[in-house]
């Protein structure tokens, strides 16, 4: 998958699907002990380095992967774009790369949409611009470099609040009246049904979730092999998510619930393996 269509992907997905759990309400505060550490794209040494934060820096941790960390992208991480396509209102008006540093050869986090707002900050030159680092964007880090509440986090890697706020479904049908018995509850194994059922079509990486302890987050689609988690997958057939287990595929289905932390809950109609052209 390329920068762009993961981005654009991303961006979409997170303004249907999360909810404010996955993001600061939830999410761990940790500090950097490393003189300087690196801030990777996805969550390996394969991963390109995004920047570097200093020592002492606080960073808001998302979840535990393995031995990396999902942060939200830090206002110290310095983030650039081609001021050009800015309007006056902060809006873009065409689709734009986010760059690491002020050259089209650095590192790019994804391409912003069109219609995107942004917040510039002073940085300037040559065409280029400084912002802050969208909401939604998200990086990882070594978690060892990292001071945190490890106690923090349940072993799915998510933070145990968002788990203790999911309503208990049956305590709520005892506690309400006779006349909101008709109410659809929270759904069984802490999966929350959505409001509004959403057609997707999605790409990525099938990976078999290892901190999984239920049937519906069994499998989880990445943006990259060991990258960010785009939602979990529910398949009529299980057998041939494990035969897709690493594959690049493109799942069809609706988003029918999420999870506490906020993750969709895709009920896939077809998901089918691209084939490398």
């Amino acid at each position: 998958m390329t920068n762009k269509s993961f981005f654009m992907l991303v961006a979409a997905f997170f303004s249907v699907v999360c909810a404010a759990a996955v993001q600061e309400n939830n999410a761990v505060p940790g500090k950097v002990n490393a003189d300087w550490l690196n801030v990777r794209s996805g969550a390996g040494l394969d991963s390109p380095v995004a920047g570097k934060l200093p020592q002492n820096t606080d960073v808001r941790i998302i979840r535990e992967v393995g031995n990396w960390l999902e942060i939200a992208a830090p206002e110290a991480l310095k983030l650039y774009i081609s001021e050009a396509r800015v309007n006056p209102d902060g809006t873009l008006n065409g689709e734009l790369n986010i760059r690491t540093a002020m050259s089209t050869s650095a590192v790019s986090l994804g391409i912003l949409p069109k219609g995107t707002k942004v917040e510039r900050l002073d940085e300037r030159a040559n065409g280029w611009v400084r912002i802050k680092p969208p909401a939604d964007l998200r990086v990882f880090v070594a978690a060892f470099c990292v001071s945190y509440d490890k106690n923090a986090f349940a072993k799915s890697g998510i933070p145990k609040k968002a788990a203790e706020t999911v309503p208990n479904a049956d305590a709520d049908a005892k506690a309400a009246p006779a006349e909101n018995k008709t109410a659809a509850p929270a759904a069984k194994s802490g999966i929350v049904p959505v409001e509004k059922v959403e057609d997707v079509t999605m790409k990525g990486t099938l990976a078999k979730w290892k901190y999984s302890e239920i049937p519906e987050t069994a499998y989880a689609l990445l943006d990259s092999p060991n990258g960010r988690n785009l939602g979990f997958i529910v398949f009529a057939e299980p057998g041939k998510l494990a035969v897709l287990d690493g594959k690049n595929v493109t799942v069809t289905g609706k988003i029918t619930g999420r999870t506490a932390a906020g993750a969709a809950i895709i009920t896939a109609g077809t998901v089918v393996e691209n084939k490398a052209e």
